[in-house]
């Protein structure tokens, strides 16, 4: 599914300001979710309503309201973030 083809999916439920289908950055293939954002809040709750738990191309789908982000507290070779000045450094 591209970005078009995703964006009309969620049309019928208001204007959409943007649609996009997440790709793996190496094969270009979708990793099987994406992105939708209406012009307003008014249509979102009626989009998760009907369309969560749904099957759009034959696999079922889950659609939620996208949380912000919190800071990692780990890094990515597993071990703690630095929080601190350089005297607190920890392994």
């Amino acid at each position: 599914m591209n970005d078009d083809d995703f964006r009309k999916v969620f049309e019928k439920f208001g204007e959409i300001t943007s649609a996009n289908v997440v790709k793996d950055s190496v094969t270009r293939m979708s990793r099987q979710f994406g992105f939708v954002k209406f012009a307003s809040k008014d249509p979102v709750d009626a989009a998760v309503r009907e369309m969560n738990g749904t099957v759009l191309e034959g696999r079922p789908i889950k659609v939620e309201v996208s949380r912000r982000s919190e800071p990692r507290t780990r890094s990515r070779y597993g071990g703690d973030r630095y929080r601190g000045d350089d005297d607190d450094r920890r392994g």
